[in-house]
């Protein structure tokens, strides 16, 4: 699969008539429209790098980490929430109305993943499915839609953010995608209702990822 520079998502801050062809994302977790692959990120958005070969130069340096792991391979994708250090500069992935961007974030320790399901294994333990593709034993009791605060690189469970009433939130979805807010109470089980910016907002239970109870777990810098 090739993806031509015309083609490829908006959110992608690329020049669009430069060369015909981007890299094309590894296939994971994070579809072409819900992820970035590294050479976007490093390359066209962090400038980093003037070509491909530079790129590949630094990346086997080992210079790059995502979610405390180093990558070195140009098409490993970023997906939402996961963080990224080079050197000892960190930023996270983080939605806005347009798609992802990135932020500077102070520490690159934690990690939040979003329960999307679970499952019961043999011997009664629970199994919990994350946002990004992976699958976890629950060491905790957890919910679905519950948001888990990992440390990394380990990736274990410092602790568990309920989707509750109160709690921050950012909107993944939709028309408010993007938008921070407070939720303020549940309508049913498929929508809820949120404060963003002094104002109560429908949006659907599904589309919400809790980001901490009254302020960010992590907090967001400047964006990049």
């Amino acid at each position: 699969m090739t993806v031509k520079r015309l083609a490829a998502p908006r959110f992608w801050a690329i020049p669009r008539k430069t060369a015909k062809y981007i890299t094309t994302p590894r296939p994971g977790p994070f579809s072409l429209h819900t992820g970035l692959p590294l050479t976007v990120v490093l390359r066209d958005n962090l400038k980093l790098a003037a070509t491909l070969r530079e790129l590949r130069t630094i990346l086997l340096a080992g210079h790059v980490r995502v979610n405390g792991v180093v990558r070195k391979d140009p098409r490993y994708t970023m997906g939402s929430m996961d963080i990224l250090s080079v050197d000892n500069v960190n930023y996270i992935l983080f939605p806005t109305r347009k798609g992802l961007s990135l932020f500077f974030i102070p520490s690159s320790e934690k990690k939040l993943a979003l329960v999307t399901n679970k499952h019961v294994l043999s011997g009664g333990r629970v199994q919990l499915s994350l946002h990004d593709g992976s699958t976890m034993l629950a060491e905790k009791k957890v919910k679905t839609r519950d948001v888990l605060v990992l440390s990394l690189p380990d990736k274990t469970i410092d602790s568990v953010i309920g989707c509750a009433e109160g709690s921050l939130a950012v909107v993944m979805s939709g028309k408010n995608r993007g938008k921070t807010g407070t939720i303020k109470t549940f309508v049913d089980a498929r929508s809820a209702l949120m404060t963003i910016d002094g104002k109560d907002v429908p949006v659907p239970r599904q589309s919400l990822f809790v980001l901490g109870t009254g302020t960010s777990v992590i907090p967001l810098g400047d964006k990049v």
